[in-house]
């Protein structure tokens, strides 16, 4: 349905007026204890590093407001963007993003994720001002006239609630009673087994056999990616996943339109960051995907199932982060070349990827992976 809409480019400023932040000390805080949300730039907490007295924000002239709002961090996690129901005070790490018109919660959270989605913008170098984040571009959803269509917005949202009609209230309300009758009803056994479960209960030793080192050359057909610049990708209709050197969300930073006549990778292969603060971030990627700068492409040279992968990927990351460092030795100049890690092998000295199989096998969670094997 959303895909069969018109979108058109508006500017931040268009839709959010932004606030600045002013300094707020953690004394300041504990000093003058409230019900306001006291946000900063962290991640943590949805932001919030504390509650304070409104009175106290208004004398001082703290900026804050009461309303639903959003705030997007200005240094530290630069771009990171959060919803604050009940509105907040915002230290100078941060600013506030206070809707033009009033708008829902469902609103609200549309718009977070598409500025999330331009959070790559921003680094610990590049902070967020006021001029730049106030210009920046989002596609929404627009009405015949060209004006943001809410009500569209609202009502796609809403699709994609889970339908709750048949769980318990208490799974739906706060208290501890409700959290009691949680933990008396919940089927833990099934749970563990159809989300938290392993493929085998085999108990697996790691250091029963020999482990050798190999290069990564003689594992992997290694790729230099695609090398796109996520500033210039479009997102009309994204279909393809856009990795980047992050070390979250499996290292997709965006979803972006296919290009004409540039294939995706496929899903199946490994990325692993060269550079940059993640380097030596190591994934599977479970969807076609195109790559930014400094991404490289692993490609088996044999078989190797989705559990081996894994298994190698967290290898990477451990190799990456004893040996090599962001900004200094990074992998750019290695991974090609004298970049190794050490597996188990077979009485033949081969990486033994029954071993490695088995293994990821017997861990919590493993049985996610049947998913994307």
């Amino acid at each position: 349905m959303i895909d069969k809409i018109t979108w058109k480019s508006f500017q931040v400023n268009d839709i959010f007026e932004v606030l600045n932040g002013k300094g707020i000390t953690k004394q300041e805080i504990s000093d003058h204890q409230g019900e306001l949300p006291a946000v900063q730039s962290g991640e943590k907490n949805n932001g919030v590093i504390g509650y304070i007295d409104q009175e106290y924000c208004e004398q001082m002239k703290y900026t804050y407001t009461t309303q639903a709002c959003l705030t997007v961090a200005r240094t530290g996690s630069a771009g990171y963007v959060t919803f604050q129901p009940n509105g907040c005070c915002v230290g100078d790490s941060a600013k506030i993003l206070k809707p033009r018109i009033m708008i829902n919660t469902e609103v609200f959270l549309f718009f977070r994720t598409l500025l999330m989605a331009n959070k790559y913008r921003y680094t610990y170098a590049r902070k967020v001002t006021e001029d730049n984040y106030k210009n920046e571009v989002i596609q929404i959803p627009s009405t015949l006239d060209g004006k943001p269509d809410y009500e569209m917005i609202e009502h796609y949202m809403k699709t994609l609630h889970s339908d709750v009609s048949d769980i318990p209230d208490c799974f739906l309300e706060e208290g501890y009673e409700k959290a009691c009758w949680y933990m008396d009803h919940v089927n833990q056994s099934r749970f563990e087994k159809s989300y938290a479960g392993r493929v085998s209960d085999e108990k697996i030793d790691l250091f029963d056999r020999e482990w050798l080192e190999f290069h990564l050359y003689d594992l992997f057909a290694i790729d230099s990616g695609n090398k796109f610049d996520r500033s210039k990708m479009t997102q009309f209709l994204p279909t393809v996943n856009f990795v980047g050197r992050s070390s979250e969300n499996n290292g997709v930073t965006a979803c972006v339109d296919e290009i004409e006549d540039v294939i995706p990778y496929e899903a199946g292969l490994m990325t692993v960051a060269l550079g940059g603060e993640y380097l030596g971030s190591c994934f599977v990627q479970d969807a076609p995907f195109y790559t930014s700068q400094n991404v490289a492409i692993l490609k088996p040279l044999n078989q190797m199932s989705i559990y081996s992968k894994f298994f190698i990927a967290h290898l990477i990351r451990y190799e990456s982060s004893n040996n090599y460092k962001a900004f200094a030795r990074e992998l750019n100049a290695h991974i090609k070349t004298n970049f190794v890690i050490r597996l188990p092998v077979t009485d033949g000295q081969e990486p033994d990827y029954g071993f490695m199989d088995r293994y990821i096998k017997s861990l919590s969670f493993s049985c996610r992976l049947e998913d994307i094997n």
